[in-house]
């Protein structure tokens, strides 16, 4: 797509005040793959963002939708975009009702302002995606989730309803503010994890749970995560389902070495997570893995919050799924990610890190310190090729979802869509015709999945 001479910010000014823009070097933080937009806009209500997206779309103005900015590295992208749309300054809780366990947020809420929110009516919502800065509009919009996930699912099992914008400003509402909604064609579920590409996500309505009165993690140490995954798949096995079970490998830089732990998170009643917890050390003990210890509530949440950050700053991350029972696989798989970066396994000394959500069959691996030589995108790019076939024939797949921009755009963040291309591009479409959000976020050169 062209950009178009029209300055956005000159243009948005006659709508929107002074300091609801950003523009010159206050974009800079606001940069898309290292491309810094022309215009970051904070509206803060759907009126707004309707009228800023009707207007960019009648200017042809490419449009990325954000929350507070610190996801706009993830996935494809082609070009700069002119203009960066952020729900930072919608932070409203617009309703909750504690007896039907719902709430309506605004988009620009984050998950750490809606938990202090719910903690005096002993309520949480059983979400942990990855990074910090979290808002509720941006985790919804990308569909990621943490090891919880494994139970209680992710944004898509979460999400009741949402209030959106499409891409030429037509606001609507998919869903609702009930459990129950009346069936019919799922828009909440297409629109949770597009990452924009489809509508600008201005409210979202949300499933409750009860706190949980009783929040325990076992751990059980060793030198790799091969020596854990066999109690890994013991404990997320079994009929006493556990809240999370975790592989964390990390590197000791005051001791010069690597450890591995295996997490599990019990939640619930007291009574019952005693119970459950019985269980659990006793499958560990029979596959093998122990000592088992208990760790501090400070440790846990330490512990918990490391898994979170793990891909924080790093210049490569990457998720490996499969089937929960061949986790190994994927481990041994990730250990040729190591040798990649200087034709030896470096990360007995590295600070190369994995993680793995077990009960979800999926690992996240974390790499700084990338290489920069002469040919190295081209290597990165075809050997990444090459493991994500490998994970396919496994029944599995990779998803680049952090890489320096000269590798994404040879090797692509996910897999051909095949024949859905050219459904993605047909719904593309319907919710955008000008093809401004997010432009070519899933599928690059989308035009030629077009129908004739």
């Amino acid at each position: 797509m062209t950009v178009t001479a029209a300055d956005p910010a000159a243009v948005l000014r006659d709508f929107l005040p002074p300091e609801q823009l950003l523009t010159g070097d206050a974009v800079r933080p606001w940069g898309v793959w290292g491309w810094t937009p022309r215009t970051v806009a904070f509206p803060r209500s759907t009126e707004e963002a309707a009228a800023v997206l009707a207007r960019a779309s009648a200017e042809g103005w490419t449009v990325e939708p954000a929350g507070s900015g610190t996801w706009l590295w993830s996935g494809n992208s082609a070009s700069p975009p002119d203009l960066v749309l952020s729900t930072a300054r919608m932070h409203r809780v617009v309703e909750h009702e504690p007896g039907d366990l719902t709430i309506t947020v605004e988009a620009g809420v984050r998950l750490s302002a809606l938990d202090r929110h719910l903690a005096p009516h002993e309520q949480w919502l059983p979400l942990d995606p990855p990074g910090r800065c979290r808002t509720l509009g941006a985790v919804a919009s990308t569909g990621v989730w943490g090891p919880l996930g494994a139970v209680w699912g992710g944004p898509r099992d979460l999400t009741l309803g949402v209030h959106a914008v499409t891409g030429d400003g037509r606001p609507f509402q998919a869903g609702g503010r009930v459990v129950k909604n009346v069936a019919g064609f799922d828009l909440v579920r297409l629109l949770i994890g597009s990452r924009g590409t489809l509508a600008f996500l201005t409210e979202v309505t949300l499933r409750l749970y009860p706190r949980p009165a009783t929040d325990r993690t076992l751990v059980v140490r060793g030198r790799g995560l091969e020596d854990l995954v066999e109690g890994a798949v013991a404990a997320a096995s079994q009929p006493a389902t556990p809240a999370a079970v975790e592989l964390l490998e990390r590197f000791l830089p005051w001791e010069q070495r690597r450890e591995a732990v295996l997490a599990v998170r019990v939640l619930g009643l007291e009574e019952r997570v005693r119970a459950e917890e019985e269980v659990i050390r006793a499958a560990l003990l029979r596959a093998g893995a122990g000592p088992v210890e208990e760790l501090p509530a400070k440790e846990a949440d330490a512990f918990w919050c490391e898994v979170r950050l793990l891909e924080e700053d790093m210049d490569l991350t990457l998720r490996l799924a499969t089937l929960p029972a061949r986790i190994g696989e994927l481990v041994q798989l990730a250990r040729a990610v190591g040798r990649m970066r200087n034709g030896r396994d470096a990360l007995a000394h590295s600070p190369v890190r994995m993680a793995v959500h077990s009960g979800a069959g999926a690992l996240r691996m974390a790499v700084p310190n990338l290489s920069v030589d002469s040919g190295w995108a081209e290597r990165w790019a075809e050997r990444l090729e090459d493991l994500r076939r490998t994970v396919q024939w496994r029944d599995g797949s990779l998803t680049v979802t952090r890489a320096p921009a000269a590798v994404v755009e040879r090797l692509g963040a996910w897999e051909s869509p095949g024949p859905a291309g050219e459904l993605m591009a047909g719904l593309k479409g319907v919710f955008d015709p000008a093809g401004i959000l997010s432009v070519d976020r899933f599928v690059l050169d989308l035009d030629r999945h077009k129908p004739a």
